[in-house]
């Protein structure tokens, strides 16, 4: 397992991966539609299943002492583990926003959607489930067509991301809730933030289970 997690991390990362990652630090901006975070944390694993098919990564790999099961999980579990650091850099953001006067900064501008606060990361985290759940089984039925799971799963989160920015113009008090700047209804937040937490976790997990299914029929 670790060989293959280092043959990820050197054959099939793409170069743009640490920068897409970064990206997170864009919950910096005072306003600003911040599910677009989500299309960059997806756009990477896109580029890095490009990339393990331009390098022929399948044909090396099949010609390792490896089960399909585990080519699945660590495909999938190194994937996980980019959007999980991207979101951590999202949350280390946030917190620093008040610190910098950012949180007073955005008040004075007019909303635009869903602001930087505690239940951001929860749809994000939950956006990221929705994307790896219908991504990985598609792409496992043949590896080496990429683009319509791509679409199919980009469609799924970004339509989740819009619904979660409109949260804030939507005349309920628990959207109003959800969608306060600073440290106003942690309460709610922080039960959107454990819902998306465990609806990535539920929703890779499942990923993983469908993805290895599907991988064992194909015929390479």
């Amino acid at each position: 397992m670790r060989a293959l997690m280092m043959k990820e991390l050197q054959l099939v990362m793409h170069p743009s991966t640490p920068i897409m990652i970064l990206l997170g630090t864009l919950t910096l901006i005072p306003q600003w539609p911040y599910a677009i975070i989500v299309l960059y944390g997806v756009l990477t694993t896109f580029f890095n299943a490009l990339n393990a098919r331009e390098a022929h990564d399948l044909s090396f790999t099949f010609a390792l002492p490896v089960s399909r099961k585990d080519m699945v999980r660590v495909r999938v579990g190194m994937m996980c583990a980019i959007e999980a650091v991207m979101v951590i850099i999202m949350a280390i953001c946030i917190c620093m926003r008040p610190t910098l006067g950012i949180d007073a900064i955005a008040e004075e501008q007019p909303m635009v959607g869903m602001p930087a606060n505690i239940a951001l990361i929860g749809f994000c985290l939950a956006s990221f489930g929705l994307f790896n759940v219908v991504f990985f089984p598609l792409y496992h039925k043949d590896p080496t067509k990429v683009g319509i799971p791509f679409l199919v799963a980009c469609l799924c989160a970004c339509a989740f991301g819009g619904a979660f920015e409109a949260i804030p113009f939507m005349p309920f008090e628990v959207c109003q809730q959800m969608s306060a700047s600073g440290t106003a209804h942690l309460g709610v937040q922080c039960i959107v933030l454990c819902a998306g937490l465990i609806a990535f976790a539920a929703l890779s997990a499942l990923a993983t289970l469908l993805a290895r299914r599907a991988f064992a029929t194909y015929d390479a």
